[in-house]
């Protein structure tokens, strides 16, 4: 029983400073480390620099996950080239609950949104600032407000808010529609449409 204690220490010490350490859920997910690079797929649409940007209306609307998710997705995102009205032209505003957030490989904050109500999930997406030209300062504002909001600086690792049956705190997000390629994103609609780029967060 003895060599099996040191040698169950000695895994954990050398798996902690990897990606076990602890966090608000309990433990955060093992992943192998990729150097943070700016977003290639779809990048333009991503951070309002496509061609189709100057269409979208910034006038606030109101809505719910639920309605987001309903609607008809692209077959292949990928291929597409164009926004699709009138989710990917409008910038929707919705109540939802912050579960968790994290920072991806190419620096977006990745943000997963639950509504109180049905309990649909979507994504948010915070482009990292230093890859965009414009809007900078209104990420690294909006990524702040999310720290804040959460208690705790995002990191690569995710932060449940969630652990130990404390109620995520509910929020208001603005965000112009996307859809993306569904490829078991944590919190992923079911039709992949995200809220990408985020453009407002507020308690």
């Amino acid at each position: 029983m003895l060599r099996i204690s040191i040698v169950a220490a000695l895994v954990l010490a050398f798996a902690l400073p990897y990606g076990g350490a602890l966090s608000a859920r309990g433990y955060y997910h093992h992943e192998r480390f990729k150097p943070i690079r700016c977003g290639t797929e779809l990048w333009a649409m991503k951070t309002l620099r496509d061609r189709d940007a100057s269409h979208v209306d910034f006038t606030p609307h109101g809505t719910t996950i639920g309605w987001l998710a309903a609607q008809r997705a692209p077959r292949d995102p990928d291929l597409v080239t164009r926004r699709l009205k009138p989710v990917e032209t409008t910038l929707w505003r919705v109540r939802a609950q912050l579960v968790g957030y994290r920072i991806e490989a190419d620096g977006d904050y990745h943000l997963v949104l639950r509504d109180p109500q049905s309990g649909a999930t979507l994504i948010g997406e915070i482009p990292m600032p230093s890859c965009v030209t414009t809007r900078g300062a209104q990420y690294a504002a909006l990524r702040a407000e999310v720290d804040r909001i959460g208690h705790h600086r995002a990191t690569r690792f995710w932060w449940w808010l969630d652990y130990h049956g404390a109620t995520p705190p509910t929020v208001t997000i603005s965000g112009v529609g996307f859809f993306d390629r569904i490829h078991q994103q944590d919190g992923v609609s079911r039709n992949g449409v995200e809220l990408h780029p985020v453009l407002g967060v507020s308690p």
